[in-house]
């Protein structure tokens, strides 16, 4: 990956400039959603473009995320994106699509309407950035979707 454009609808778009890196993981997922829901202004579709990503590699690079936050524990700045990060990977585990971060979220609570952490990530995404995430919580996500995630893992071997 040499660049890479941030956008977020609470900040200016902005491109940073990186130079060659070898293996950013992240692109894997990055390539299956582009893949999956892209739309090209001009030319070919983004799957003509890029390849199909097998199942198995989007989970195991999302499980390697996942064990990285669990690793690190309670990180307030973070625990929205790692809570509802998670979501999108239990998701994807679990029917093989693509949310964003608030659909996922929407999702979990369908799955398990007491997963508390998940509604206040919601809130603090859309509506009040200073209410709390549970930390304790949170790994408690992560041990579920990871727990997931390795069973789907086991059913899509390359």
């Amino acid at each position: 990956m040499e660049a890479e454009i941030r956008i977020d609808p609470r900040r200016q778009p902005s491109v940073q400039a990186h130079g060659r890196q070898p293996g950013e993981r992240d692109l894997v997922v990055e390539f299956s959603i582009c893949r999956a829901h892209g739309r090209s202004i001009l030319g070919a579709s983004p799957s003509e473009l890029i390849g199909d990503l097998p199942h198995k590699w989007v989970l195991d690079v999302g499980d390697a995320q996942l064990a990285d936050w669990q690793a690190i524990g309670d990180d307030p700045r973070h625990a929205e994106l790692t809570v509802l990060t998670a979501c999108r990977l239990w998701r994807f585990a679990e029917t093989g699509e693509h949310a964003s971060k608030a659909a996922a979220g929407a999702w979990a609570l369908e799955q398990d309407p007491s997963l508390s952490v998940v509604r206040d990530a919601l809130r603090q995404r859309h509506s009040d950035p200073t209410h709390p995430i549970d930390a304790a919580q949170a790994q408690d996500l992560l041990e579920l979707v990871r727990r997931c995630v390795a069973r789907q893992r086991a059913r899509h071997v390359m």
